[in-house]
């Protein structure tokens, strides 16, 4: 049994209702002889003792008479089953959201201002903070109105958080001016009838001016159909993605030759720690109690005092260049920026004219190999880089077509004709060479399923190219989930489980999100709280405890037995 809190009151407060006359008939309102609400509450510098007396109309034959008026003021100091204030839950959720603070250095944090336990600290969080948080948001909505009426319609911007192990998709819709969650919740399929469900309340509510998303199977049907008057703008970032397609699988092809031939070639030197005898077992720089000692040239151990001797000079600089040249073969693409075939082939090119050049000054055996090596390499793919090298030019041109200089402010008519022109030139451009012909024939089948939502952008003020910005909100998140559990598999299940509600930004000072807790209606609450139960009810049997699963499984063997017998079971 938990040991019960001492708590000394230092004031005794008895709120009366703010409301003096019946809002039936208008007649002053009587206060009642009793108390309600009377309970005590622990704020961030004080504990208090508080009570609400009720009134309501005097005459009996008035519906007022009925009507239990009470204070608003008094619902606003805590929530209905807790005793701490509202500024101690924005204290814990600024800690734990803002500071990104685990569960036990909250406690720390709390514990000098309040008596609270960890297991409360977590059940605050869950229980009475993020229900709130959601609820808060939604004082948000005249405001919303107001602007789609200056505006003539909201920006929206939404994208999907990877599922993980055959969960359900988190899907989030925020809107662009504001920077506010207008949806967030879960998805178990992705056709056109789901994005549909879930996009229509917002059809409903308020007029869209424009959509921005990548293109998701069926996601765009959904908008069109949802949306018919508002402009869809596809992700720009992901139409370059795709067009780099073949580009990058010829690039990593590339990337992989080389590193096979080079590896074929010297593997044995590059294998070498630079240091002969360094690592004799395989064993580097240990240090801790038990460190390794200092190594010399020779491999035997410098005596406690004496410098250690110095290494061959040449040795030591050639180990560097291997190491250059092994550090080259790790490298990897990230299209359509960074493209790893192109760079192995650029880095190597350099370590070849570099070694060249030293040989021609002191020659070294291990050197001499390694230019003998690479210089077939090199020569041998260079009919490959010249295609590559132009193929990921007209990328950049594409792109720099797409981001017009703010110099040089273009409609989406104008970007449209400028990049259909381009398309056009380098066709004409290929002369017949096989790979490109085919990248160019890729880049006009991707322009053609892209080019109605790619130039909205351009005509709508404030809609924005891509849906990054939206994306690194996901990755945010996982930061501060993974920073706050610390560990991945804690973070994955609490994006499962209450990662609509993580998602809400909520206010910027622990004022102002005191201030907008205070707005929110005590039955608001209990029923986004209510919302978030029936979402972690999905869950309640994914349990990997075997007693625990157990003792799950028993429960719902009583259940089934508690249930009239069927006699033809």
């Amino acid at each position: 049994m938990p040991t019960p809190k001492l708590l000394c009151p230092t004031e005794r407060r008895i709120y009366h209702p703010e409301l003096t006359t019946c809002p039936s008939c208008a007649r002053p309102t009587q206060l009642l002889n009793y108390l309600i609400t009377d309970k005590t509450i622990q704020t961030l510098t004080e504990t208090l003792s508080v009570a609400a007396r009720p009134s309501h109309c005097p005459d009996p034959t008035c519906p007022g008479f009925a009507l239990r008026l009470r204070s608003v003021a008094a619902l606003h100091l805590t929530l209905p089953g807790t005793t701490y204030g509202l500024d101690v839950i924005a204290r814990l959720g600024h800690l734990r959201h803002h500071a990104g603070l685990p569960f036990a250095e909250v406690h720390t944090a709390l514990a000098g201002h309040v008596q609270i336990s960890r297991s409360q600290i977590r059940t605050l969080y869950q229980e009475a903070y993020l229900p709130l948080l959601a609820a808060a948001d939604r004082t948000h909505h005249a405001a919303l109105t107001h602007l789609a009426e200056q505006e003539g319609g909201l920006l929206l911007a939404l994208d999907g958080l990877a599922p993980a192990g055959g969960e359900p998709q988190l899907w989030c819709v925020y809107e662009l001016h504001t920077g506010l969650l207008l949806r967030a919740g879960w998805l178990s399929q992705y056709d056109h009838t789901a994005f549909a469900a879930f996009l229509q309340p917002l059809a409903a509510t308020w007029p869209v001016r424009a959509v921005l998303s990548d293109k998701q199977q069926g996601l765009e049907a959904a908008i069109a159909a949802v949306f018919p008057t508002a402009a869809h703008q596809l992700c720009q970032a992901h139409y370059l993605c795709r067009l780099a397609d073949p580009v990058a699988v010829a690039d990593m092809d590339l990337a992989m030759s080389v590193r096979k031939a080079v590896r074929h070639s010297c593997g044995v030197d590059l294998r070498a720690e630079p240091t002969a005898g360094a690592a004799p077992s395989g064993v580097l720089t240990v240090t801790g109690l038990l460190p390794n000692p200092p190594v010399g040239a020779t491999g035997a151990a410098v005596p406690p005092g004496m410098p250690a001797p110095l290494p061959d000079p040449a040795t030591a600089l050639v180990g560097a260049i291997l190491q250059r040249v092994r550090y080259l073969l790790t490298l990897t693409t990230h299209s359509p920026h960074r493209f790893a075939g192109l760079e192995v082939v650029d880095g190597l090119t350099a370590i070849l004219a570099l070694g060249t050049q030293l040989l021609t000054h002191r020659t070294e055996a291990r050197l001499a190999a390694l230019v003998a090596a690479l210089g077939p390499v090199v020569a041998t793919v260079q009919a490959a880089v010249g295609r590559l090298r132009q193929a990921v030019a007209w990328l950049g041109d594409i792109q720099a077509l797409l981001d017009p200089t703010a110099t040089l402010v273009l409609s989406g008519a104008g970007v449209a004709a400028s990049l259909s022109a381009y398309l056009e030139r380098i066709d004409e451009a290929t002369n017949g060479d096989p790979f490109l012909t085919r990248v160019v024939a890729h880049w006009w089948g991707v322009s053609r399923r892209y080019w109605p939502g790619l130039f909205h952008t351009y005509d709508q003020a404030g809609l924005p190219r891509t849906n990054n910005g939206l994306e690194s909100r996901f990755r945010e998140i996982r930061r501060r989930l993974i920073r706050t559990n610390g560990q991945a598999g804690q973070t994955a299940r609490q994006l499962e489980r209450v990662g609509a509600w993580e998602m809400v930004a909520g206010a910027a000072t622990e004022t102002a999100q005191v201030a907008a807790f205070a707005a929110v209606a005590p039955a608001d609450w209990a029923q986004e709280r209510t919302r978030l139960h029936q979402h972690q009810a999905r869950f309640r049997l994914h349990q990997r405890n075997a007693q625990r699963a157990e003792r799950q499984l028993e429960t719902l063997r009583q259940a089934w037995f508690a249930l009239p017998a069927d006699p033809t079971g």
